[in-house]
């Protein structure tokens, strides 16, 4: 053991030199060199050795070594005017071209680009702005290519592009981005849907299982009228048929609020027409209530709640701005005439990419 020289490296331990080295035996003319980390900057080489194999371990500080906790841009803060090239596009608020001689850009403005301009100044470096011929921040051709900002960077037309660019997973396969500065939001903007008509609304105040419980309910009041009737039919001059016909048009009738005519002697006949009216109030109540507030609130409910919802949805033809990130969203729709659409539309109107 003693004839080599021994480095140990310790990284996150709770233990002390004495612990570790409690049943191991360092020889005094060995060498064994523990190196710890002291706190956050700083670390410490120790010497370890034993006199004797009954005595306690002996430790000697060798040496320190310390460092400044610094990145790759603190550390190489000088660019030495180098010259880059990189890709714009006149994108207004974000990015646009403050200064032109001729067709070339020689200063670029808005958000991203005053801050280029501070990392000119910062990182000592020069800057050759080429724009691009498309237009466009580039989207994937489904066919290995991209077009716009993206396609220059993978071409090594340029080194940089100067750009609001989304940050998308196809995009990060393909590009290296910084880390962001702004946070942004994609939003599917959808024509409101037309409003109801009137006759619907008439229909839509109940729904289909209390419908079917009104109409059961005069069937079976009708039923039990027709019933009592019959057994009363000793003093009547009438037929079944006309029993059970008068029966349905009275109880009819009272859901209707249209009056009848009927003989009301019998004490089991105003029995059944009573509660046949108190129903009918009942109902017309609760049907008027439903009925106005559908005719003066308009609730107008979201067919899709999520990206995916409209991916599996195949009723929406969807606009999109030119070369952007949104359009690769629906690569992956199940629906080929909502991805045809979406480059259909490429030579629509060029927007900002928001």
């Amino acid at each position: 053991m003693s004839e080599a020289r021994w480095l140990l490296l310790l990284y996150h331990t709770n233990y002390t030199l004495d612990d570790l080295f409690v049943d191991i035996y360092i020889p005094f003319h060995c060498e064994f060199l523990v190196v710890h980390k002291e706190d956050g900057q700083n670390f410490v080489f120790t010497e370890v050795y034993r006199v004797d194999r009954s005595l306690p371990l002996r430790t000697h500080q060798f040496a320190n070594l310390s460092y400044l906790a610094r990145g790759l841009i603190k550390r190489r803060p000088d660019l030495q005017g180098l010259v880059l090239r990189s890709a714009v596009i006149n994108a207004g608020f974000y990015a646009n071209f403050k200064k032109k001689f001729g067709d070339e850009v020689v200063e670029i403005g808005g958000y991203f680009g005053e801050v280029w301009n501070i990392l000119q100044e910062v990182l000592n470096f020069t800057t050759k702005f080429c724009a691009t011929n498309e237009r466009i921040w580039g989207s994937d051709m489904l066919n290995g290519s991209w077009n716009g900002l993206i396609g220059m960077l993978t071409r090594h037309e340029v080194n940089v592009a100067t750009a609001n660019i989304i940050v998308t997973p196809e995009r990060v396969a393909v590009v290296d981005f910084l880390a962001p500065l702004l946070n942004i939001r994609t939003t599917v903007h959808i024509r409101k849907p037309e409003p109801v008509s009137n006759f619907s609304n008439l229909m839509r105040a109940f729904d289909i299982a209390l419908w079917s419980a009104l109409v059961v309910t005069v069937a079976v009041l009708s039923t039990c009228l027709s019933a009592v009737w019959y057994y009363l039919r000793s003093h009547l001059k009438m037929s079944l048929r006309d029993i059970v016909n008068e029966s349905f048009f009275h109880i009819f009738g009272s859901f209707v609020y249209q009056g009848s005519k009927i003989n009301a002697k019998s004490s089991a006949i105003r029995t059944v027409s009573v509660t046949s009216y108190l129903t009918a109030t009942i109902l017309m109540a609760a049907y008027s209530a439903v009925f106005i507030s559908y005719l003066t609130v308009q609730d107008l409910k979201l067919p899709v709640a999520t990206f995916q919802d409209l991916l599996k949805d195949g009723r929406y033809r969807l606009l999109s701005v030119t070369g952007t990130a949104q359009l690769n969203y629906f690569d992956v729709s199940v629906h080929s005439f909502v991805f045809s659409h979406n480059y259909r539309l490429r030579g629509a109107k060029r927007l900002h990419e928001t």
